[in-house]
Formats: C-alpha cells, sequence, structure tokens
C-alpha cells in the first residue's frame, strides 16, 4: 500500500522520532512500574498469544513485547519511526529475545491480510487522525477468531486538564475543531509534545470497532501505573485512587474479536 502522510501522521512521526532517539535502552524492565502494570495485565491473556503471532502496533521500543517473546509468543512489531525499530532490534538482541521489526504507517500496514492472531495496541492509535481507518487496518491483518486489545486516552477530567500539558486533543464536537484549530492552525503543533494526540469517550471506541467488523467484548478502565508530575509526593496517592473512577480514567482498554 501506498504510505499516508497527513499533518497529523507527519506531526506525530516527527515528535516520537526525536523521543525515541533520547530513550536509554539502559531502563530495567524488571523494575520499571509502567512496563510491569502493562505486563500483568498482558499475562492475563497469556493463552490468548503463547506461541502464536502477536503484532505488536505502534511498537515504539517494544519494552512490553521482549517479555512477550520470552513467555512464548511470536512478536512482530510496526512503528512509523525508524528509531524505534532500530532500538526495538537492539532491545531484544540485548535480551536473548526474538522479533521482527518493520516500519509503517497504521494506516496502511505492510502486512497481509489475516496474518495476525494477537494484536496489541498500547497508546497508538490516538496518534492519527483516522482513528477509524487505522482500525479497519488492524481488523484487516487480524485472522478470523483472534483478538485484539486497544489502550487509548478516555475523555475524562483528567485528560482534560493533566493531559493538556502534552495537547491531548478531546474527541467531542466542537471542543475537538475548536482545539484543533489552536494546536494545528494557530500554533503549528508547537504544544502538542506527542505529535496529534486525541482522546475518546468509550462509547465512541465502541462504535469504532464495532463498525470496523469487530466484536466488542470489553471497555473498560486500564489500571496502569500513572506516574504523576508537578503535584507533591503526599498527594499523589491520593490522585492516584481517583483513576479508577470513571469520571477521572486516563486510559480504558478495548478488548474485540474478529
Amino acid at each position: 500500500m501506498k504510505p499516508i502522510a497527513t499533518t497529523d501522521v507527519l506531526l506525530s512521526k516527527m515528535r516520537w522520532e526525536g523521543l525515541h532517539k533520547k530513550e536509554s535502552l539502559d531502563r530495567v524492565i524488571e523494575k520499571d512500574p509502567t512496563i510491569q502494570s502493562y505486563w500483568r495485565f498482558l499475562l492475563k491473556y497469556h493463552r490468548k498469544w503463547n506461541s502464536i503471532s502477536f503484532l505488536d502496533l505502534g511498537c515504539g521500543v517494544a519494552w512490553v513485547s521482549s517479555l512477550v517473546a520470552q513467555s512464548g509468543g511470536h512478536v512482530t512489531g510496526v512503528d512509523i519511526t525508524k528509531e524505534a525499530v532500530i532500538k526495538s532490534k537492539q532491545l531484544f538482541k540485548k535480551r536473548g529475545s526474538r522479533g521482527f521489526f518493520v516500519q509503517g504507517n497504521l494506516l496502511a500496514l505492510p502486512f497481509r491480510e489475516n496474518e495476525f492472531s494477537f494484536i496489541w495496541s498500547c497508546m497508538s492509535l490516538e496518534y492519527v487522525r483516522s482513528t477509524k481507518k487505522a482500525i479497519k487496518e488492524a481488523y484487516r491483518v487480524l485472522k478470523p477468531g483472534g483478538t485484539m486489545i486497544a489502550v487509548v486516552p478516555v475523555v475524562s477530567l483528567t485528560t482534560l486538564t493533566y493531559h493538556q500539558l502534552r495537547g491531548d486533543i478531546p474527541n467531542v464536537p466542537i471542543l475537538r475543531q475548536l482545539m484543533e484549530w489552536f494546536h494545528l492552525k494557530w500554533m503549528s503543533g508547537k504544544y502538542l509534545h506527542y505529535g496529534y494526540e486525541q482522546s475518546f469517550t468509550p462509547g465512541q471506541l465502541r462504535q469504532l470497532f464495532l463498525k470496523a467488523g469487530f466484536t466488542v467484548k470489553t471497555v473498560a478502565y486500564f489500571p496502569m501505573y500513572y506516574p504523576i508530575a508537578f503535584i507533591p509526593k503526599w498527594f499523589r496517592r491520593f490522585i492516584q485512587s481517583l483513576l479508577k473512577y470513571r469520571l477521572f480514567w486516563p486510559l480504558c482498554y478495548v478488548e474485540a474479536v474478529k
């Protein structure tokens, strides 16, 4: 497929290329609370991805997938940035893991139809404006009966306040148009720290997956370790305890089957 180069995709690619260049492979996976929170969640699906084709969609530096590979998954990773692909290969070599990594666009994946049995998309679908098309592409490359898990930012008090420090665009009528005008037209992406990034309501996500052809099993709170900066340490535990309530969800996950 011909690569799709739109303003949102190019901006996200530029931002993440720079971020991955600064990322060190000296990170200790077994002691990193964020990585370990992802891993604990994925272990619940071990029977679904063990010894089968596992696609890390928008893999970044594939920290979590290195654990999947060491636990029996046959890992393939795709990312829009060259730097993520390079560092993922280096990470797997360093840890003695086996995996295949390729540079590619979520809107035009470089894979055949029905190629993977399990897709893990952890905070990647939100970095393209046409999330609908990205989900359809994921559906195309997933095998019949296969499972997809997608972790995505949720429209909540957290994303409408704290996440604005990095430029989140809420997928809410009028508000989305205003934020896009401000960030893309007026500020030319200056304050979009991670590139084009949007958040969704759980209902929107359910409909996007259903329209792509999926059967949606679950849309629920994602129990990630959530570091909070700019807040006194004595107050952080209280703030973190609020995140499991719908009004404050920073992230949710979608479990869907083809």
